[in-house]
């Protein structure tokens, strides 16, 4: 495999041959307690991503965006190209508190919130807008579900906007409502803010679009360290 060492951001020339190599996506999947540098600049990316470029009205400091949430006990996901951090989500288990339960009991309208630890509830999920931005959000999803998967979560879910609710159909993923979309506040350009909880059950992903999704991330190198089983790694 040809070695390669960081030269400048976004940038990768090849030890070997000296040459300039395009940036390369690869992500790395981890706990809160076992990283806590790596949650740390999550929490950054996550700060200009949800609250600089999306205005939503999330609480920060000093250039992070942190909540109650962000506990050891949480799983993250970050997506990089290059040296930089493109992407992300965070999961939660079900029987542990989370952010549609404690704060949007009123989204909860045809079914109760699952409370079990084999439902996980996954926030702060997205990926910032550049040339291949579709490519980068597909990622995030296919790495999401591999996340499923390899845990043997029944189900994922969590608080979204209608304009995430549509683009996760487009990806074939076979989704659960819990209610119709409602306006739960105002963003920090005073906006409304409309969402809903919803859920992809495991047992229903399948067909040709969700197949693919899932073999996209064959494509990245990942790194595991949150798998309980050790450490896992997908080369690129």
């Amino acid at each position: 495999m040809r070695r390669s060492a960081h030269h400048a951001p976004g940038t990768l020339i090849s030890v070997e041959t000296g040459i300039n190599m395009p940036p390369r996506y690869y992500a790395t999947i981890f706990q809160g307690w076992q990283f806590p540098a790596a949650v740390e600049a999550q929490q950054r990316f996550r700060k200009r991503l949800f609250v600089d470029e999306l205005g939503w009205a999330l609480q920060h400091r000093d250039g992070i965006e942190r909540d109650e949430f962000d506990t050891g006990g949480a799983v993250y996901c970050s997506l990089f190209l290059g040296r930089d951090i493109v992407g992300c989500w965070r999961a939660i288990r079900g029987n542990e508190a989370y952010l549609g339960r404690k704060y949007f009991p009123q989204l909860a309208v045809l079914r109760p919130y699952p409370t079990s630890p084999d439902f996980w509830e996954i926030t702060r999920l997205g990926a910032f807008e550049h040339s291949d931005h579709l490519l980068a959000v597909r990622y995030v999803y296919g790495l999401l579900f591999y996340f499923a998967q390899t845990r043997r979560a029944t189900a994922v879910g969590g608080v979204m906007t209608p304009a995430h609710h549509r683009f996760a159909v487009m990806l074939g993923i076979r989704g659960r409502d819990y209610c119709q979309p409602q306006v739960v506040g105002l963003d920090a350009r005073g906006e409304p803010m409309e969402v809903l909880f919803g859920e992809a059950r495991m047992a229903d992903q399948f067909g040709p679009r969700f197949e693919a999704l899932c073999a996209s991330i064959n494509e990245l190198e990942l790194r595991d360290e949150a798998l309980v089983l050790g450490r896992r790694s997908i080369p690129a």
